[in-house]
């Protein structure tokens, strides 16, 4: 039966020299990410905003319409 090979010194050098470029990459893929999610927020946000602004002239409307009337 063979003898499972170690990492050798130069292996694990090589390893960890490529590690930043690695981790370079992660932090770019996970900013990326983010970036998008703060966007699709940002937009679900913005949406409901503006359901709301418009419920809110409405009742603003209905509120001086009711005012003119004399009722309330």
């Amino acid at each position: 039966m063979p003898k499972a090979k170690k990492d050798s010194v130069s292996d694990i050098a090589e390893t960890v020299t490529e590690t930043p470029s690695v981790m370079a990459d992660l932090e770019n893929i996970v900013q990326k990410a983010v970036a998008a999610a703060v966007e699709v927020i940002r937009q679900e946000f913005s949406q409901r905003l503006s359901v709301l602004e418009a419920r809110l002239e409405t009742v603003e409307a209905k509120l001086v319409d009711m005012e003119s009337t004399g009722i309330g």
